[in-house]
């Protein structure tokens, strides 16, 4: 497991998109990384430059922040519902094993997306020690496991590339794959994170578990938004 994840822990910000200001932040975040960077949606489907589609008014949204220079870099969501009426029940085959009864109610991790700009800024950074991608992503799944169980969810679902499945084993997550490849924007492949017992299927080590609880709690958008202006009324006395 990364010996780092801590550390660069400490550096990262998970927020709870939970206002209308967080939210246009969270979306025009995402049209700059999946309209404008990746083009997987037409930019012009989006003249006010948020980027939205027919999950988001069942989806809970969140912020990562770089807090060293205070700048948004990265999103994600939850989608809270049935598990057919998912997205990754569209784009991917799930074996029937995996599936859960229809009236329960799971969750998908969706959109996660880091800007282009601070990637390449976090490479130049970086030596061979440092993952600053992992550390986002171990941040930014952290939430959703703690986001789901307080919400009483026990089944994460999400569609993701190899090189991200990769990333989560760095982390000690046990996260079995539950279906065969799927071509959805590039190869992607289903993956679930199972709640149920937690933390005794979750994670694979000791060290793995230690480390998720060492993590940074997500914090609503209110409280950072008042922290910091508390912080520049203390600045400016």
């Amino acid at each position: 497991m990364h010996a780092h994840i801590n550390r660069h822990n400490i550096g990262y910000e998970v927020v709870l998109a939970n206002t209308a200001e967080s939210k246009k932040i969270h979306f025009n975040l995402r049209y700059q990384i999946y309209c404008i960077e990746k083009g997987f949606e037409e930019a012009k489907q989006f003249p006010d430059e948020l980027e939205k589609d027919e999950y988001d008014d069942r989806a809970v949204h969140f912020l990562i922040k770089h807090k060293a220079d205070q700048q948004w870099v990265g999103t994600f969501r939850l989608i809270i519902d049935k598990f057919h009426d998912l997205p990754i029940s569209q784009h991917a085959q799930i074996d029937p094993f995996h599936r859960v009864e229809a009236q329960k109610t799971v969750v998908e991790f969706s959109r996660l997306g880091i800007l282009r700009p601070f990637q390449k800024h976090s490479q130049k950074i970086a030596n061979d020690s440092d993952d600053p991608d992992l550390c986002i992503v171990f941040n930014a799944i952290s939430a959703g496991i703690e986001y789901s169980r307080k919400c009483g969810t026990h089944k994460i679902y999400f569609l993701c590339r190899p090189s991200l499945s990769r990333i989560i084993g760095k982390m000690g997550i046990r996260c079995p794959q539950i279906g065969d490849k799927t071509l959805y924007r590039g190869i992607r492949y289903p993956y679930k994170f199972d709640l149920a017992d937690f933390p005794l299927r979750l994670f694979a080590t000791r060290n793995a578990l230690q480390e998720f609880h060492r993590k940074n709690s997500f914090l609503d958008y209110c409280q950072t938004a008042d922290f910091e202006e508390r912080q520049l009324v203390k600045a400016a006395a």
